[in-house]
């Protein structure tokens, strides 16, 4: 908070936090390795690791900022993929394997039943399934209820959205509107959105 007072730019400084909590890491890192040398195995490899997790979390801190700052003022709708291939709910594996994600490329569906959207089915839902019993494991058995899933509006902040991915530990999340399924928000989305505003220097 000192470092933003004096710079008036929180981004300036967090970047010098950053730095100097990096510079306190690898004097923690050289010192744990000095330790080792020295003969204290147990107490050098713990000032090391000390020093590592410094390292990482400096780096965390001002990574997050800047990602941020990028997302600052963007909405869900502006990424978002709303070309959603949806799946009943009967259908099986193996013909979403077939059919959708080897040749599309495919990773998420919505599964809907008379255009009400019942949940979500991701690759991972299908790894979780042995390759033998595709062509008889139904969609609804392994798919992601949409009443326990985390779902997002469309005039939502990304860094928001974004957020919540990270706290649900998954890669995509419906966009959702009274109830309608407007599209998906996949983490690919807002990288690729990241990447090209990066580019551009925008």
């Amino acid at each position: 908070s000192i470092l933003w007072q004096a710079t008036g730019n929180l981004q300036k400084s967090t970047r010098w936090a950053s730095r100097v909590g990096q510079g306190v890491a690898y004097l923690f890192i050289l010192w744990g390795i000095w330790r080792i040398f020295t003969g204290d195995w147990v107490g050098g490899l713990w000032i090391a690791f000390i020093g590592w997790f410094l390292d990482n979390a400096a780096s965390s801190s001002y990574q997050q900022l800047t990602v941020r700052n990028l997302l600052a003022g963007h909405k869900v709708r502006e990424v978002m993929s709303r070309e959603c291939l949806e799946i009943d709910p009967d259908t099986t594996l193996d013909r979403v394997i077939n059919e959708h994600v080897l040749p599309r490329g495919a990773r998420c569906f919505p599964v809907v039943e008379g255009g009400l959207v019942k949940g979500l089915l991701t690759i991972h839902n299908i790894k979780g399934v042995s390759q033998d019993r595709w062509s008889s494991t139904a969609v609804d058995k392994v798919m992601m209820p949409l009443d326990g899933l985390k779902k997002v509006s469309p005039d939502e902040e990304l860094w928001e959205a974004m957020r919540h991915m990270t706290e649900e530990g998954v890669n995509q999340l419906p966009v959702m509107d009274d109830g309608r399924l407007l599209g998906m928000l996949a983490r690919d989305n807002i990288v690729s959105f990241i990447k090209v505003k990066g580019e551009l220097g925008i």
